[in-house]
């Protein structure tokens, strides 16, 4: 009999410091990058932004556990083994915040242009633990940003923009759509505005060549017609 309570009480044990353990898990903050693949990009080039010497990059952050009732402070730092961006061509805020009530919030990057050189630069953050979090899934934790300032396609600019709206990417249509509509990406647009802004090109371009002025045509760096399939 004396060995059937002891194995009783060593059961109740166990089952007592595991109900502990998952309270006291479920009691601690964690945070963490959400993302499919285990690693959150973002990819910026600069030339997509004309006239912009200085670009704001957020990164969402999601929260595991009890929602803070205060802004709580987290910590993020640098991957420096995996990264080539420069020091003073990014910034980090030095303490930010996770703010009250929320169960996601946004860590912003600053980029700044004035230094790059022609190539790409890749800077890798991580979520450190400090006394308000605690470090979540470990396959998300990181996230990295690839930034430059060469010319190439947008990534909104896919195929169903080339098919249904501007036609074959190229930087003098690029340009002369920035020019015309003031809009630097068609990216979250409605598709009536994509066509609107689309057609507001289109006309630009056949009045152009409408006029007596050779200068003034809007044409490919060949001298072909800029064609926009959107009608």
């Amino acid at each position: 009999m004396k060995k059937y309570i002891i194995i009783l009480c060593l059961i109740i044990a166990t089952i007592s410091c595991s109900k502990e353990d998952v309270e006291r898990f479920s009691s601690q903050r964690q945070l963490f990058f959400p993302n499919e693949n285990g690693q959150d990009t973002v990819n910026i080039s600069f030339s997509h932004y004309p006239g912009q010497n200085t670009l704001k990059v957020p990164f969402v952050l999601s929260l595991i556990g009890p929602t803070p009732s205060e802004d709580l402070e987290y910590k993020v730092s640098v991957v420096d083994s995996l990264t080539t961006a420069i020091t003073g061509d990014y910034e980090l805020p030095t303490s930010p915040i996770f703010r009250k009530e929320r169960t996601s919030d946004t860590l912003w990057i600053t980029l700044h242009k004035e230094k790059l050189e022609e190539k790409s630069y890749l800077l890798k953050i991580q979520i450190e633990g400090n006394s308000n979090f605690i470090v979540g899934y470990h396959d998300k934790q990181q996230a990295q940003l690839r930034y430059n300032n060469i010319i190439s396609c947008p990534l909104w600019w896919d195929e169903v923009i080339e098919t249904e709206y501007l036609g074959i990417y190229s930087k003098e249509k690029y340009d002369a759509f920035i020019l015309v509509t003031g809009e630097v990406s068609l990216e979250n647009k409605e598709p009536w505005e994509k066509r609107e802004l689309c057609l507001q090109l289109k006309k630009a371009i056949e009045a152009s060549l409408a006029d007596d002025d050779p200068n003034n045509d809007i044409k490919e760096a060949n001298g072909s017609p800029m064609i926009i399939p959107c009608y």
